[in-house]
């Protein structure tokens, strides 16, 4: 299962992140900034972070090269478009954690926007539901087998899912309906 949204790298971004002392590790900082994307307009994303992350300089560069990157593959509606996840050969109990992670950055950028269109949608809310029961995932102790591995799978897909239809539904204009003359 590809894991890497596109042209970014879990563990190459997760070290730089580390060796700069960041507070978010890869997963938490894709799910932040995915999050960010689907409540804000994208420039007000992009100065959203320059503005409210005390983080290095290097760091900030990082989650600007993660925001471009997932900005471009959302807006697109990519099949690409992928978690920024552990690879495949890591432990499961380290990829659910990092799963939960992603879910935890993601609702923490949705906050930053106005949640009134975000209300009205019950796709949307549902998925928020879904992923905020998701971001308490249990790991730990997780037995490796086809099961977990199965149901590890399912729930990133899902995930993925609902980040794409999250992001569409809340950057889309809305319609105006066209009114009738009154005659």
């Amino acid at each position: 299962m590809k894991q890497n949204t596109s042209a970014l790298d879990f563990e190459k971004i997760n070290k730089a992140l580390q060796a700069q002392e960041s507070s978010f590790g890869a997963s938490e900082a894709h799910g932040l900034v995915c999050g960010i994307l689907c409540a804000l307009p994208a420039d007000a994303g992009g100065l959203w972070l320059e503005k409210n992350l005390e983080e290095s300089a290097q760091s900030v560069n990082f989650l600007q090269d993660i925001y471009v990157q997932s900005l471009q593959d959302l807006r697109d509606f990519s099949l690409e478009f992928s978690l920024l996840l552990p690879p495949d050969d890591q432990d499961i109990n380290f990829r659910t954690e990092s799963l939960g992670l992603w879910c935890q950055g993601f609702l923490t950028g949705l906050q930053q926007g106005d949640h009134k269109h975000i209300r009205a949608n019950t796709e949307v809310m549902d998925a928020i539901n879904d992923i905020t029961e998701i971001a308490q995932v249990s790991f730990g102790d997780i037995k490796a087998d086809d099961t977990a591995e199965t149901d590890y799978c399912e729930l990133v897909e899902y995930v993925r899912l609902a980040i794409l239809m999250i992001y569409q539904e809340l950057n889309t204009p809305p319609t105006k309906s066209k009114k009738k003359p009154l005659h």
